[in-house]
């Protein structure tokens, strides 16, 4: 009987110590950049195939919690996205490359983005030398 009762502790001990380090959770630091070296600021960071996220500081540095194995999610607009294998790492320095094609299909509103091919309604770009030549009394009567 003592036997078998050490066998079975055993077994529950290694479930643990499995179990452990399966659902550990660490903490990831780091800064997102741009090519240029700049940080990039508000940057979203998510764990793959969470919701679990964050998004980047002024100066574009970011920590989160994430769990044994995981990938990170680095994503902005205008950037192309990347993911990172955590590992073993601490630390996690992306630099995240330009997306021209993207910028180029993005028309900005004054309450959000959509892209050129699904909006409606007329797009016009107002030179400043143009604003001020108008007598109006204020801005929106000059862009009228």
């Amino acid at each position: 009987m003592n036997r078998l009762t050490l066998k079975a502790f055993l077994m529950v001990l290694c479930g643990l110590l499995v179990s452990t380090t399966l659902f550990a959770q660490r903490t990831v630091r780091g800064t997102v950049t741009d090519p240029s070296g700049e940080p990039v600021i508000g940057a979203a960071v998510l764990v793959s195939g969470t919701t679990q996220g964050t998004i980047t500081e002024v100066d574009g540095s970011y920590s989160i919690s994430v769990p044994a194995g995981a990938a990170l999610e680095f994503s902005c607009l205008g950037y192309l996205n990347k993911t990172v294998t955590v590992g073993q790492q601490n630390v996690i320095n992306v630099t995240l490359e330009l997306d021209n094609m993207q910028l180029d299909e993005t028309v900005v509103v004054g309450y959000g983005t959509h892209k050129k091919e699904t909006l409606t309604g007329s797009i016009v770009t107002v030179k400043g030398e143009e604003l001020t030549k108008s007598p109006a009394p204020n801005l929106g009567t000059s862009l009228e």
